[in-house]
């Protein structure tokens, strides 16, 4: 099998590429590619000055400048407008965070260290079954233990915390942001249970990458949905 570093169209044929569970096959000549994870150095993000062009999925309750002081929250923010406006849908912000966030930002996918993900499925008491198409693991565990995270799907989040939250993105109505200069919190439903943080790495991409992710899947799921309420945990609600 060739190896491919940077997705894009075919070497041999330049045909378009079709994106399998881990490779890439040319759609004309039916050549099978690796898909080589490179990092980019300097990766496009979007900034919180640029405004968000789909305000159709979102009503904002809060002022996203306000929410970016911080260098982390910055980041979060800045990862989270560029997945929304430069790549709009779940494959394509998937396509982003295969690329730039596995696995060394303790993200975990189906074919990356299936180990961690199947050890991590029994700790979920029955929320996560065989039928579940899972997408990625988020090992938040302290000192990346690996036994505490959430788990993401193509239809819902299911977290490790006490009596297992979970939430169908079918239910999604807010995503709330707690920014600080050194803390990062996604919740989700203004919830202090659904919340996503402190993924092992060290990077603050993720926390903007999964809250992209999460609302791309909870529109393309349900077109005519009510809008989705961006707000500042607890404050702006």
């Amino acid at each position: 099998m060739a190896k491919l570093e940077m997705i894009n169209v075919c070497p041999n044929c330049g045909g378009k590429l079709e994106k399998l569970r881990n490779m890439y096959r040319c759609e004309s000549c039916r050549t099978e590619f690796k898909s080589e994870r490179v990092k980019d150095p300097n990766p496009k993000i979007g900034t919180a000055e640029d405004g968000f062009i789909k305000t159709s999925w979102f009503d904002f309750k809060t002022d996203m400048k306000k929410l970016s002081k911080g260098p982390d929250s910055k980041t979060t923010l800045h990862t989270f407008n560029y997945c929304i406006n430069e790549l709009g849908t779940s494959d394509a912000i998937m396509d982003y965070i295969n690329s730039m966030l596995l696995p060394d930002c303790g993200i975990y996918a189906p074919g990356i260290k299936d180990d961690k993900i199947a050890g991590f499925v029994k700790r979920l008491h029955g929320k996560i079954t065989p039928s579940d198409n899972i997408l990625y693991y988020a090992n938040t565990g302290i000192f990346s233990t690996g036994k505490q995270g959430f788990i993401i799907t193509d239809e819902k989040i299911v977290f490790s915390e006490k009596n297992t939250p979970q939430l169908y993105f079918t239910e999604l109505s807010e995503i709330g942001f707690e920014t600080d200069d050194d803390f990062v919190g996604v919740h989700l439903n203004n919830s202090s249970t659904l919340q996503i943080y402190n993924i092992s790495g060290g990077s603050f991409k993720p926390h903007g990458a999964f809250a992209a992710l999460i609302a791309a899947l909870s529109f393309e799921e349900s077109p005519d949905r009510d809008k989705i309420v961006i707000s500042r945990y607890k404050l702006d609600i």
